[in-house]
């Protein structure tokens, strides 16, 4: 499909609680198979990130199914609560994937450079360590900068950037 239709918004956590539900089910009956890499599966997440954010503490207490670590955030990611320096941290990730067209090792050092790891929240220091190797996982990138509305006191410019990094991830162009 060329184009995929728009995740639907305005979800609340109920949706989302049948949604994963639903999804846990259909695994029991036959194993569903989603790749991870630019398969958009965590659209719907990263469109409603509050309403995913407390169905997950809805089903936290459960144990959670395999299926729906493949299609949530890791919960480090969903339960984690941003600092304002976490918050430039992830919104400079957001950018760098997008607006700099630097090799991801130079995107790294200037990232390292500008932001201390010691200052950084749970898994975003580890992204932070890793950075030289690898880049962190887009969408869950795109799940914190929606969460936590990183792009809004941001340029005109910074917020086209990161709409465009959302379409390329949307339409699973390779990011």
């Amino acid at each position: 499909m060329p184009r995929p239709p728009l995740p639907p918004s305005g979800l609340t956590a109920h949706d989302i609680s049948r949604f994963l539900d639903g999804l846990k089910l259909a695994n029991s009956l036959a194993p569903v198979k989603i790749p991870k890499e630019s398969s958009g599966s965590l659209d719907i997440f990263t469109t409603n990130t509050a309403a995913t954010t407390e169905a997950y503490a809805l089903v936290s207490g459960q144990t959670i199914a395999d299926v729906w670590r493949k299609v949530l955030p890791s919960p480090e990611v969903i339960t984690l609560e941003l600092n304002e320096n976490d918050k430039r941290f992830v919104g400079e990730i957001a950018f760098q994937y997008t607006a700099l067209n630097n090799t991801p090792r130079t995107a790294a050092r200037h990232i390292r450079f500008e932001y201390g790891q010691r200052g950084l929240s749970g898994v975003l220091a580890k992204w932070h360590r890793n950075l030289t190797k690898e880049r962190p996982p887009v969408e869950e990138v795109i799940f914190l900068c929606e969460r936590f509305r990183v792009f809004d006191g941001d340029s005109h410019e910074r917020k086209r950037e990161f709409d465009q990094l959302k379409v390329k991830y949307q339409n699973r162009e390779a990011v």
